[in-house]
């Protein structure tokens, strides 16, 4: 799955410096939970992607229509 996302990732053109700052984003975020939570039940996991699904529908949410038709 890596090698696809690293594949999409290369070949985005003009949306890459965006996907890079989502990216950087994302780390930051979640970063420190992982950390955290590192080598715990498989169920903390899980618990934690779905938060983060959450937090990025929220995000979504809040995004301006015309920023999403030029992605």
């Amino acid at each position: 799955l890596s090698v696809i996302y690293d594949y999409a990732k290369e070949n985005s053109g003009t949306l890459k410096q965006g996907v890079d700052a989502m990216e950087g984003i994302v780390k930051l975020m979640v970063g420190p939970v992982y950390r955290k939570i590192e080598g715990k039940p498989f169920e903390v996991l899980r618990l934690a992607d779905r938060k983060v699904d959450d937090a990025i529908v929220k995000l979504d949410s809040h995004v301006p229509p015309s920023l999403k038709s030029r992605t």
